[in-house]
């Protein structure tokens, strides 16, 4: 902990220095210098002009390069057939048909009665 006070300390005092002493370099502003004779309205022109002449450039014809490795129909098939899955539809509930007799009480006591009529396993093999 010791260290660390030490170095931020070190490392503030170092910067506060360095602002200190830069303060002190300032550059003395210069005038303009008109050692460039410069026209834009020339350049201007110059350049419309070039790229006036260079608008007309006409590409040949490329051959036909097969260059996409997999079959579009198949894609646009498989999109297709993902997208149709996403869809919602909405089914009415149909009403229930009780036409399968069914007794939940009767099939419990006969599943227990089997149970209570198997042996238990302890008891068979004494």
């Amino acid at each position: 902990m010791k260290t660390l006070k030490t170095l931020s300390f070190a490392l503030a005092f170092i910067f506060i220095q360095m602002n200190v002493f830069a303060d002190g370099f300032k550059l003395k502003e210069e005038g303009y210098i008109d050692d460039i004779p410069f026209n834009t309205e020339l350049i201007f022109d110059s350049v419309m002009h070039i790229s006036k002449m260079s608008t007309s450039i006409e590409m040949p014809e490329e051959s036909y390069i097969n260059d996409i490795p997999f079959n579009t129909e198949k894609v646009v098939d498989q999109y297709r057939s993902d997208s149709a899955m996403q869809v919602n539809f909405k089914i009415n509930d149909e009403k229930t048909i009780d036409d399968i007799p069914f007794d939940t009480h009767t099939i419990a006591s006969k599943q227990h009665e089997f149970q209570s009529d198997r042996p238990k396993m302890a008891s068979a093999r004494q």
